[in-house]
């Protein structure tokens, strides 16, 4: 498990971790691996935004993505600004 990255061991030399006399660390429970790994509408919200902030045509919205933005801005719109600095920054 370590060599994917879910345990840190502490004196390996390779990996540049603080020694605090712990023998591991574990990964907070948000990286963990998971049967559902599904993303949330945010989630999926603050991906489309930055999509659509990026000018390259390559990465332009599909219709149905074009739809689903306009669907999950109704649906978040008091979250909306939360959500659109969330694009901005992760760019």
């Amino acid at each position: 498990m370590s060599s994917y990255g879910y345990i840190l061991p502490i004196e390996d030399h390779v990996l540049t971790v603080k020694n605090d006399g712990t023998f591991y660390r574990f990964q907070t429970p948000y990286f963990w691996p998971s049967n559902h790994a599904e993303a949330d509408n945010i989630d999926y919200a603050v991906y489309l935004c930055k999509r659509t902030m990026q000018n390259k045509t390559r990465l332009e919205l599909a219709d149905y993505e074009a739809e689903n933005l306009a669907r999950l801005q109704k649906l978040f719109a008091r979250k909306w600004e939360f959500i659109y600095m969330q694009a901005e920054a992760q760019i």
